[in-house]
């Protein structure tokens, strides 16, 4: 299965959701986010399946623009 590549803003927001929802800091919790998004993300055409890994790690890049570009902002 090739990997996930965030082809639409909707997922990236959908994940930030979810995190806001869950606040999982375990890796099991980031996996059952990761199930609820996998299944989420899917289509008839198409299964995702990606690792609660994958998505903590997305997560964690997406903050970390946003506080790059918030000191931008603020300077």
């Amino acid at each position: 299965m090739a990997p996930f590549r965030w082809p639409e803003m909707k997922h990236e927001l959908a994940l930030a959701k979810e995190v806001a929802k869950y606040f999982p800091e375990k890796p099991q919790e980031w996996d059952e986010v990761a199930k609820i998004l996998s299944k989420a993300f899917s289509t008839d055409d198409k299964q995702v399946e990606v690792k609660g890994r994958e998505f903590r790690e997305k997560m964690d890049r997406i903050l970390e623009k946003t506080q790059n570009y918030s000191v931008r902002v603020l300077l």
